[in-house]
């Protein structure tokens, strides 16, 4: 794959990004997100507790909180602690949960892999939507399937699609600073 083609697919995929939430809503990205999360069933999804002193916070939560705003462009954990507080799908994302900037991080780095899947699924989902035209806000889980069929994804696309989320989580990485270096 060449760089260009690389960096046409990626602005093709913000693009689509962009057309679904101006279309149909911010909400509507919200459901791609938990419908990819949700696809991943239980795999490698274990009890997460931020610190020794907070309570466990539910790990496909989490997953779906930085799955979302990886997927949209926020990488820095303490602007994600801020949108989990302020901005409501993010909110929304976190049921009611308000997970520090450093638990963010900890959950990233102990679980990079399930993120990566979750970014693919999540990319896989914007990527049919909008090429085929689909609301993603009215679409279940036997919609999706469909539609994920429908779109034909070339094993050359999916690994694209596994590219760009490498390239989004080692943005969020280059949050930490060299101190916290997964």
């Amino acid at each position: 794959m060449t760089v260009t083609s690389q960096a046409h697919l990626d602005r093709q995929l913000e693009a689509y990004l962009v057309e679904i939430k101006t279309q149909f809503g911010p909400e509507s990205l919200v459901n791609v997100t938990l419908d990819a999360v949700q696809a991943l069933g239980e795999i490698g999804l274990r009890p997460f507790s931020g610190d020794m002193n907070s309570p466990q916070t539910n790990p496909r939560t989490l997953l779906s909180v930085l799955s979302h705003c990886y997927s949209v462009g926020l990488y820095n954990p303490a602007d994600i602690e801020t949108a989990i507080e302020e901005d409501p799908t993010v909110s929304y994302l976190a049921a009611r949960r308000y997970p520090c900037n450093a638990v963010l991080r900890r959950f990233r780095r102990e679980n990079r892999t399930l993120i990566r899947l979750a970014l693919v699924e999540t990319f896989k989902r914007v990527w049919a939507a909008a090429s085929l035209g689909l609301n993603p806000a009215q679409m279940g889980p036997s919609e999706w399937e469909s539609a994920l069929d429908s779109a034909a994804f070339s094993p050359s696309l999916i690994v694209q699609f596994g590219r760009l989320a490498d390239e989004h989580i080692l943005l969020a990485q280059l949050w930490d600073g060299p101190a916290l270096r997964d």
